[in-house]
């Protein structure tokens, strides 16, 4: 068996295609007037079908034998019936891009079959899975193996779906079977941000291994790199007794004599222990013939039988199996069998281990915990098991192992609700990053006034806190009230708390809401003031060298700022960072100059996909002072945690608005709410989405509505 460095065997790149073709609208003329079969049937390889309808497509199998897209029509939310499959499959000799984005399943599946290299992309999918189902599997992914030879490479992208799993003996969250093949062929998979939730009660476990949230059968190929990263594999959030909880969270079956090589990474797994002794969180199941290089990063397990399993069971004469691992700051507790299972291994093997905390695990076969692992109370919380602010295990995990060394893959360092890592020297352990955080606030009814007291306890006694206003529906949800005061925080020192303040002496609306971000301070969250030095133009204040640097498409949130003590002066204008030759800088969009002795809170981010700019356009704005929001994060989430701050590389002026929830549509919207000039087309606005507050405040209509925080 040929062997080779882990570090090249792990040196992922991932390649994209958009498909081409005609784009067809279900209903629509001609085929695609009488069902959606007959429209599938009627469009031609690499065709697109927009479905521009929300009353349920009936079923029970719909399929076709050729790549297509299917998505919703925009402004659609397009539902499959109960009991619907949707089965896309693609002979050998053919070839194309399979896209399934944005399409609601009630009780069915979404399956593929392959019979030759495509690309198939799987993406922001909402799937209740039945037990009774022919593919016992939310997302089944076929590839048979009958592929001729030189007909390119396999892509597959399996990327931010909700999944519901009813039941069954040994059902899926998501299964993918690769066959041997007569002709090997380069194969990429990815399977990432995808929420996986056990439904049901523990009879509905079955027997065996019971029900896995992920099953990854690598059944042959040539480097085969895997990308298993911030999936959350939960319990039934209607059924609290942890009963109804998948067996095992991640398997990949490394089955042939291939080399395979796998990132699992931030992943959470919650699980039920109670179910068979090879039941494990993580498991490397091997092939004596087979190399199994992999990384384990920073993956939270909860609740297994066993936290992670490494080779195989039940081959005759004891082979030996041959696996370079790398296990690192991963948190793994609960686990009433062991911590860690290693089954016998070549002399050639290396399972390495750093940064890790174990706790209340009962044991470890054929495995040591490194010297500094922790084992005392992570103080992790309910459900998600993110870390409170005194948990020994922030700031205690090794970010290195996601840029240098072992790894040595440029690995994107994103927790698993997607967002930065890297603030700091160290990183935390576990699944979840410690830090930023939204606080829905809501103005009092009665007594109104110019200031509103921030009685927060994430915030009390925090000084250091970077605050950012975004007006919006706040806490209770309660609809539409508009917000047109200008806005400055400051923190109260004989209090110890943060206030919010009306700037221009009128009253704050009584029952208006905010979303209020607060950044963990760092390196591109921090207090700014302009000075005399600062300004290099009238309206243009350079940021400091940790801002200014920055690469041209960075998203900046915004905020004036009296700081603590109450005693900065504030900037009432709408304000963004804009690039100056180069270089970024604070203007206002409003045209008017930005003074010395101003000073803000300024947050800065790559963009990703809970950081983006949404551009007003003819397709977006509803009226003269509303432009609709549309993207997979928001869309049906009445919760989601949305900050807005202007752009300032678009048309001027740009002016402030707020975020609010359309019931009806199911859409976000950009609301303008003070007297002034309207929206026009090119205003630009950086939209920031964080995925806690979906996830914890919103959990039950999130598993109805389609889509949960990533």
């Amino acid at each position: 068996m040929a062997s080779r460095p882990l570090a090249m065997a792990l040196a992922l790149t991932w390649t994209c295609t958009e498909a081409s073709g005609n784009v067809l609208t279900f209903p629509g003329p001609g085929a695609c007037s009488a069902s959606f079969n007959n429209c599938m049937q009627a469009a031609a390889v690499n065709d697109t079908i927009e479905i521009a309808t929300d009353s349920p497509i009936s079923g029970p199998l719909l399929s076709t034998t050729k790549a297509l897209t299917i998505r919703p029509a925009p402004g659609f939310r397009p539902t499959f019936a109960e009991g619907v499959t949707l089965r896309l499959s693609v002979q050998a000799g053919q070839g194309g891009t399979i896209r399934v984005e944005g399409l609601r399943f009630q009780r069915g599946s979404l399956v593929v079959d392959s019979f030759a290299p495509v690309q198939v992309d799987l993406l922001n999918n909402h799937i209740e899975s039945i037990q009774d189902s022919s593919y016992s599997a939310g997302i089944w992914i076929i590839m048979p193996g009958q592929v001729a030879a030189g007909t390119g490479a396999m892509h597959v992208d399996i990327s931010g779906n909700t999944i519901q799993v009813d039941g069954g003996a040994n059902s899926s969250g998501i299964f993918i079977s690769r066959s041997p093949s007569p002709e090997e062929y380069p194969y990429q998979l990815r399977v990432t941000d995808n929420r996986i939730i056990a439904r049901g009660s523990s009879q509905e476990n079955g027997s065996g291994l019971g029900r896995t949230g992920i099953v990854a059968s690598d059944d042959g190929g040539i480097d085969n790199p895997l990308r298993i990263e911030r999936n959350q594999i939960l319990e039934d959030p209607d059924n609290g007794d942890g009963s109804a909880r998948f067996c095992s969270g991640i398997r990949v079956n490394a089955n042939q004599q291939a080399a395979t090589t796998a990132r699992i990474a931030n992943n959470l797994m919650v699980l039920k222990p109670s179910c068979s002794s090879l039941s494990s969180g993580i498991w490397l199941n091997g092939h004596p013939d087979n190399l199994v290089s992999a990384h384990i990063l920073n993956n939270t397990i909860v609740a297994a039988q066993n936290g992670i399993r490494l080779g195989s069971t039940g081959w005759p004469n004891s082979p030996q199996f041959h696996f370079q691992v790398l296990i690192a700051n991963n948190l793994i507790r609960d686990a009433p069998g062991f911590g860690v299972v290693v089954e016998p291994l070549a002399a050639d093997s290396m399972v390495s281990n750093q940064n890790n905390a174990w706790f209340q695990v009962a044991g470890y076969q054929n495995f040591s915990p490194a010297p500094g692992s922790i084992t005392s109370d992570p103080q992790s919380l309910p459900p998600r098991h993110r870390l409170s602010s005194t948990s020994p295990l922030r700031e205690t995990g090794d970010a290195a192992v996601y840029t240098s060394g072992l790894t040595n893959l440029a690995a994107e360092a994103l927790d698993a609700d997607g967002l930065r890592r890297t603030k700091s020297s160290q990183i935390d352990i576990g699944a979840f990053e410690f830090g930023d955080a939204t606080y829905r606030i809501d103005f009092p009814t009665s007594n109104p006034s110019v200031l509103y007291l921030l009685d927060v306890a994430g915030l009390n006694g925090f000084a250091q806190a970077m605050l950012h206003l975004t007006r919006s529906d706040g806490r209770n949800l309660d609809g539409y009230v508009g917000v047109p005061n200008p806005l400055s925080t400051y923190y109260e020192v004989g209090s110890q708390r943060w206030h919010v303040r009306s700037e221009d002496g009128n009253v704050l609306p009584p029952g208006g809401g905010l979303n209020l971000w607060a950044a963990t301070p760092g390196s591109t969250a921090d207090q700014y003031f302009v000075g005399l030095n600062s300004l290099t133009e009238p309206n243009a204040a350079l940021l400091p060298d940790a801002w200014a640097s920055l690469p041209s498409d960075y998203l900046f949130l915004v905020a004036p700022t009296r700081g603590v003590g109450n005693v900065a002066f504030v900037d009432t204008h709408p304000v963004a960072a804009r690039q100056v030759n180069g270089q970024w800088h604070l203007s206002n969009t409003d045209g008017v100059g930005i003074e010395i002795g101003n000073a803000f809170v300024v947050y800065a981010q790559a963009p990703g996909h809970n950081a983006y700019v949404h551009t007003v356009s003819d397709a977006n704005r509803l009226s003269g002072t509303v432009s609709r929001l549309d993207h997979p994060l928001l869309n049906g989430l009445p919760c989601a945690g949305v900050h807005v701050g202007v752009n300032g590389s678009g048309l001027m002026p740009t002016r402030d608005v707020s975020a609010h929830y359309d019931s009806n549509t199911g859409f976000w919207q950009l609301h303008l709410e003070a007297i002034g000039p309207m929206l026009f087309n090119g205003n630009r606005y950086n939209i920031l989405i964080d995925p806690r507050p979906s996830d914890d405040a919103c959990r039950v209509p999130l598993l109805t509505d389609g889509f949960e925080g990533n």
